[in-house]
């Protein structure tokens, strides 16, 4: 009988260690979801991508007409090139239209910026993008799409998007102009 008592309160204290473990386990994984959760709700957004600086950044409503330098957070057109990348996990799955994560990239030229494309890189109105140069081949010896060169003037409703932080980052040189309608908000980096 003894031996009994002694296995159950054993089990019993086993119970109860195993809650306790769950209960000081669960409560800081619930309390991070809900920030994050609410977080999200208020337009922030942990960007993890190295074609942006890593961190928190807070997604704005659009509520003027956007500009160069504007970095902007937009969902990817479903299209060939974009069913590619996130074939290849140059983008991921995500929130968008066709599964597709929002990207993050700054504006480089919109409606009348004459747009240059070349082997040695993206001329906005003669200017060249630092880090533009078009990669021909990805990280693994893939051939990216091709560009056609030459110049093209960007219309209304049109965006061109290259981010000079990352000489990597797949962006406008790959899949071109985006339209406004595709913009989510304005990113503004917190951290």
């Amino acid at each position: 009988m003894c031996s009994l008592q002694n296995k159950l309160q054993a089990i019993d204290q086993s119970k109860r260690k195993w809650r306790s473990f769950l209960k000081w386990m669960l409560l800081p994984i619930t309390f991070t979801l809900a920030l994050l959760l609410i977080g999200y709700g208020y337009g922030f957004r942990i960007n993890t991508t190295p074609s942006m600086p890593l961190g928190l950044w807070r997604i704005k409503p659009v509520t003027q007409s956007l500009k160069k330098g504007d970095i902007i957070l937009f969902c990817p057109p479903d299209n060939k090139v974009f069913q590619m990348a996130k074939a290849r996990h140059y983008i991921s799955g995500g929130t968008c239209h066709s599964d597709y994560e929002p990207l993050l990239k700054p504006i480089v030229a919109v409606s009348g910026d004459r747009i240059t494309l070349s082997e040695r890189g993206v001329f906005v109105n003669g200017v060249m993008i630092k880090n533009s140069k078009y990669l021909s081949r990805d990280d693994r010896g893939r051939d990216m799409p091709k560009i056609e060169t030459g110049a093209v003037i960007m219309r209304e409703g049109d965006i061109f998007v290259v981010s000079s932080y990352n000489e990597a980052s797949f962006d406008s040189r790959y899949f071109r102009k985006i339209s406004r309608k595709n913009v989510i908000g304005i990113a503004h980096k917190v951290i």
